[in-house]
C-alpha cells in the first residue's frame, strides 16, 4: 500500500513539473500572429484543417473561426473538391508585410534594454 502512495506522489510530481515547464514556454499570441501562422501553414501547400490545427496549436473550433475570417477576407482559399486550404496571393502579401513589421519592431519581450533608460 505504501509503494502505491509513493508511486502516485511521484506521478503527481512529474505531472506538476511538466505543467510548469509547459506554462513557462507558452506565450500569449495576438490575432495577427495566429493569422500569420495559419497562412504560413497553408503557404504554397494544400493542407487540411487538422494539419493547420496541429501546426498552429489551436482547437478545432478556433481554427474554423479563423479560417472563416480568412476566407471572407480573401487571404486563404478553400478547395472544396479536395477539402484543403491554400494561401492566396493576398495572404502571401499579408505574410510579407507581417514579417517586415516583426523585423522593424524594436520592442523585445525580454525587456533587457530597460537598464539603458
Amino acid at each position: 500500500m505504501q509503494r502505491i502512495i509513493v508511486l502516485v506522489d511521484l506521478i503527481d510530481n512529474i505531472f506538476i513539473r511538466q505543467c510548469s515547464i509547459k506554462s513557462n514556454t507558452m506565450k500569449y499570441r495576438d490575432k495577427n500572429e495566429i493569422i500569420a501562422q495559419i497562412l504560413e501553414s497553408a503557404n504554397g501547400n494544400r493542407v487540411r484543417l487538422t494539419k493547420i490545427m496541429y501546426d498552429v496549436y489551436i482547437s478545432h473550433t478556433v481554427t474554423k473561426e479563423y479560417l472563416t475570417l480568412l476566407i471572407e477576407r480573401g487571404l486563404i482559399q478553400y478547395l472544396d473538391g479536395e477539402r484543403t486550404f491554400k494561401t492566396t496571393e493576398k495572404g502571401m502579401n499579408f505574410l510579407r508585410i507581417y514579417s517586415k513589421a516583426q523585423e522593424l519592431n524594436p520592442i523585445s519581450t525580454k525587456f533587457s534594454s530597460r537598464k539603458e533608460i
